[in-house]
């Protein structure tokens, strides 16, 4: 008797906590943190209720590999912007485990199979879920013809070594404006004009540019899901989306797809950053309205010729420039001849200065 009630107490205890245990499993942790998560697509999670219309918040599912996810609370198409036509496609599971929000990727074959279920939900819900139609577009690289720039300039020419102490001392600064255009892909020809400040003295430029660039090209890809990565077939039917428009072309490889939403690759050929370009450039100075400027009076006027050339490397960066020159230039000013009685005299100072230019940069 005394070993038959021992063996219904312990088989009662046993029926108890398998009860209790049940129940614990049956409600829903609630999450206290989430983890951050890449956003895919446009979204980082889908809840049930947005892909199938279910009420439930929690579900457990159960792939028919055998994995097993509890207290799930979303599944989202992923996509990512580096992923190319062909490569696998995935799907991103997040659930609730130790009251945070974990998440898994799990690879779509050909297709995936699941049950959907809850206790006291009924029956679980058997699911396939396919890949999505994919498609591909490419635009070519678009080749800026013009360009424009407004450059401010820093420029070193040394000690002044004029015999009549007529040039400047160290620093000189400039502003230009450049108007091009270009007659093959890499060639092109801009004409301009500037001013440039030396010595207390203004000097106005007209200049002739010739620009060589070195293109390059990289691919710029954006992959979306329309209408969305919530989109599935779901357990009701829906109608196929229409396919894209003119342009795209279809890459799947899969047996199967759900055609109720499309995988979108758009790339853009476009030319690398920075753009990079080599330069000659000169043209002749002009005086503004200072003393001793012009060729006369003077006793030699022949001497006055006034002109700039050289050249150096450039680079682009979107609506940037910055460029680094070699700029020889020959300037005159008139003063008074120390031989003569009321004459003037031109005289000449050839300067060989470094250019430093900063600026705005604008193509089409």
């Amino acid at each position: 008797m005394a070993f038959s009630a021992l063996i219904s107490r312990n088989c009662l205890l046993a029926v108890l906590m398998i009860i209790s245990c049940s129940t614990l499993s049956a409600q829903t942790p609630e999450p206290v943190g989430e983890e951050e998560s890449p956003n895919y697509g446009g979204a980082t999670r889908c809840d049930w209720s947005e892909i199938f219309g279910l009420d439930e918040k929690y579900f457990d599912v159960k792939l028919v590999d055998g994995r097993y996810f509890r207290n799930c609370i979303s599944i989202v198409r992923l996509s990512a912007d580096e992923r190319r036509p062909g490569d696998p496609q995935f799907l991103r599971f997040s659930f609730v485990n130790d009251s945070q929000i974990r998440d898994t990727v799990v690879e779509i074959r050909d297709s995936l199979q699941m049950r959907i279920g809850r206790i006291g939900m009924g029956p679980p819900i058997l699911m396939t879920i396919y890949p999505a139609m994919e498609f591909q577009r490419t635009a070519e690289l678009d080749i800026p013809q013009h360009f424009f720039e407004l450059l401010g300039g820093l420029g070193y020419g040394g000690a002044d070594e004029s015999q009549q102490a007529i040039g400047f001392d160290n620093m000189y600064f400039s502003a230009e404006a450049l108007l091009g255009r270009y007659f093959t892909s890499n060639l092109a020809f801009a004409a301009g004009g500037g001013i440039m400040l030396e010595g207390g003295r203004d000097r106005y430029e007209a200049m002739g540019h010739l620009r060589w660039r070195f293109t390059s090209e990289e691919a710029r890809q954006q992959v979306r899901f329309e209408p969305g990565p919530c989109q599935f077939e779901g357990v009701d039917d829906l109608t196929p989306l229409a396919r894209p428009g003119e342009g795209w072309r279809y890459s799947n490889s899969y047996r199967r797809l759900d055609s109720t939403v499309h995988m979108l690759h758009d790339s853009t050929m476009a030319g690398a950053s920075p753009e990079i370009f080599l330069f000659a450039e000169g043209g002749l100075i002009f005086d503004g309205n200072f003393e001793g400027c012009g060729d006369r009076p003077a006793i030699n006027p022949e001497d006055y010729n006034e002109w700039f050339a050289g050249g150096g490397i450039g680079f682009i960066f979107d609506w940037f420039t910055v460029n680094l020159s070699y700029r020889r230039s020959r300037i005159n000013l008139r003063t008074p001849c120390e031989n003569c009685d009321n004459e003037f005299i031109v005289n000449t100072n050839n300067v060989n200065a470094a250019l430093l230019r900063l600026g705005w940069h604008l193509d089409w």
